[in-house]
C-alpha cells in the first residue's frame, strides 16, 4: 500500500473517530471544566467545540503513529500544531491540559498498535 494512500486512510479514520467521540468527550470536558462559550457563534452546545478539539487530539496521533511507517512526528506535527495554535491564541488553559492528555494517551495507543503490528507480522 503506498505512504500517500495510508496517509489518507488515516486522515479518514481520524475525522470519523472524532465525529463519534466529539459528544462524549465534550460532556466530559463539561463535567470537569466549565463550559468556556464557543467563540462569537454561540453554539447551542459550546462544549462540542471543546470535545471536537479534544477528540482530535486523541484519534489523530492514535491512527498516524499506528498506520504509518515513514515521517510520522511530521504528518502527525502537521496535524497537531494547528490546533495547538488555535488553543493557545484562544488562551484557554483547560483545554490545553486535556488536549495534551489526550494527545499522549492516543500516541501511546498508536505506538502500542504499531508495536504489536510489527510483532504480528514477525510470528
Amino acid at each position: 500500500m503506498s505512504q500517500f494512500l495510508k496517509i489518507l486512510i488515516a486522515f479518514v479514520f481520524t475525522i470519523i473517530l472524532t465525529i463519534i467521540l466529539t459528544p462524549s468527550l465534550g460532556g466530559l470536558y463539561d463535567h470537569f471544566f466549565s463550559v468556556s462559550g464557543g467563540f462569537f457563534w454561540g453554539p447551542p452546545h459550546p462544549e462540542y467545540m471543546e470535545g471536537f478539539i479534544v477528540a482530535y487530539l486523541f484519534s489523530l496521533p492514535l491512527f498516524f503513529l499506528s498506520l504509518l511507517e515513514q515521517k510520522k512526528i511530521f504528518w502527525l506535527l502537521i496535524g497537531i500544531l494547528p490546533i495547538i495554535a488555535l488553543i493557545l491564541w484562544g488562551r484557554d488553559g483547560d483545554l490545553l491540559i486535556m488536549g495534551g492528555i489526550a494527545l499522549i494517551i492516543g500516541s501511546l495507543l498508536g505506538l502500542l498498535a504499531a508495536r504489536l503490528a510489527r510483532m504480528g507480522e514477525k510470528n
